[in-house]
């Protein structure tokens, strides 16, 4: 599992959302996204009755 917080994803020139061949277009290029996820926590699902008695 992975513990980090923030993750960075480079798309460049390889999806646009708009023509680069207009300077209005290359301003909406230069963009930043962000993501938020909400962490599934598994911490414990075992002492679960149910996970408990299959063991």
């Amino acid at each position: 599992a992975e513990d980090r917080i923030v993750g960075i994803e480079a798309m460049g020139e390889e999806q646009p959302i708009a023509t680069n061949a207009t300077k209005e277009g290359r301003a909406q290029n230069r963009r930043v996204e962000f993501k938020l996820v909400q962490r599934e926590t598994v911490q414990g699902a075992a002492t679960t009755p149910e996970a408990s008695e299959s063991k």
